[in-house]
């Protein structure tokens, strides 16, 4: 893998999304489950986080009209990328409505990222 921080441009895609049109590039849920399992060093499920485990801790205090959204992040849908292995910069996601994979940044890029 390579590192990150050495990287000047970084391709995500394969090929270009055409979100006008349907795509037929789908990934497999269970083979998503399997490879983070695969990679627990490198990468740690939302539920597995502090975070994760507080939301888990306290879902009955949270009002029925929001609880939802915060129990399906805990099916594994959401995994982090350990790039330092203290914090998270990276956040890995598979959407079920698409059967795609997100990613995102955690924190806030300064212009030196």
């Amino acid at each position: 893998m390579k590192e990150v921080e050495k990287l000047r441009e970084l391709y995500i895609a394969k090929e270009k999304n055409d979100f006008s049109k349907k795509n037929t590039n789908r990934v497999d849920y269970q083979k998503w489950v399997e490879f983070v399992e695969k990679n627990k060093e490198t990468y740690t499920w939302f539920e597995d986080t502090q975070k994760g485990k507080n939301i888990l801790k306290n879902i009955d205090s949270i009002p029925n009209d929001f609880r939802d959204s915060f129990v399906s992040l805990l099916k594994k849908v959401r995994c982090f990328y350990n790039y330092r292995n203290t914090e998270y910069d990276y956040s890995i996601g598979f959407s079920e409505q698409s059967d795609k994979i997100m990613i995102s940044f955690e924190k806030k890029l300064l212009i030196k990222n």
